[in-house]
């Protein structure tokens, strides 16, 4: 099949070849059969937990190139996962890392993550090349982007607040999560200005939206937006039980 399919195409697409009725609240497109649709433009994809452990990640793609922004650069795809680590080929895969006999490529699985990467799927399908930085592909990478974002927008991604802030801010305004990623003024996914989350990178400031101690702005400004070799970023990253605040020092660095 020569077209972008997602999972959420699917139960569209069962229902239709089945005859059945689709509900207007279906996502996706029906990629088979004869009321087939048209192909999207792009295929969205996420990362929120990987069992036990928690990260935060975004992607798209078209049929030619993927972008992927990682909101928690400093943690490495590959987190200890008790299931995962019950394999002998895991543990030999670590120790081998461990003891420097795994070569670059190898070793990334075990090593903190660019804070956004691209990547041209047809020349390298499997995604080795981080093109990110290369200045033709500047306006492709700028196109993804901004569709990702729209697609958060719209769908209002609940992923930039971790999963233990979030509902305890839901429990304190006695709201569902739905509705509480619903209201601009408890999850700020767009921010005044059309400034949004994560929207710059690489910057050796804190960006300026961590002016107002707002907790929810102020995390995603010290772990999403800079690269994960920034002292600053290690010195104020926190676990999920205990968010990082907006540390004065910072805001008075953000407001000179």
């Amino acid at each position: 099949m020569d077209r972008l399919v997602s999972f959420v195409d699917m139960p569209k697409t069962w229902l239709s070849l089945a005859g059945a009725e689709v509900p207007d609240t279906y996502q996706g497109t029906v990629f088979l059969g004869p009321d087939t649709e048209p192909e999207p433009a792009h295929h969205f994809a996420y990362r929120g937990r990987a069992d036990e452990a928690l990260d935060m990640a975004r992607a798209i793609r078209d049929k030619h190139h993927s972008y992927i922004k990682n909101y928690y650069p400093y943690i490495p795809n590959g987190q200890h996962l008790a299931y995962q680590w019950r394999i002998l080929a895991t543990q030999a895969w670590e120790q081998h890392f461990k003891e420097g006999k795994t070569n670059p490529v190898q070793s990334r699985y075990f090593l903190p993550r660019e804070t956004e990467q691209f990547f041209d799927d047809k020349a390298d399908w499997a995604n080795i090349n981080n093109l990110i930085d290369q200045a033709g592909h500047q306006q492709k990478i700028a196109t993804l982007k901004q569709a990702l974002r729209q697609q958060q927008i719209k769908y209002f991604d609940s992923g930039l607040l971790p999963e233990d802030m979030r509902n305890r801010r839901a429990a304190q305004h006695k709201l569902t999560l739905y509705e509480l990623v619903r209201d601009p003024k408890l999850y700020p996914l767009e921010l005044p200005g059309g400034r949004r989350h994560g929207a710059c990178r690489g910057s050796r400031e804190p960006p300026h939206f961590c002016q107002k101690p707002h907790r929810s702005r102020c995390r995603h400004a010290l772990v999403g937006n800079q690269r994960p070799e920034e002292s600053w970023v290690k010195s104020q990253v926190r676990t999920e039980a205990n968010p990082p605040r907006c540390p004065a020092r910072l805001l008075r660095k953000s407001a000179s």
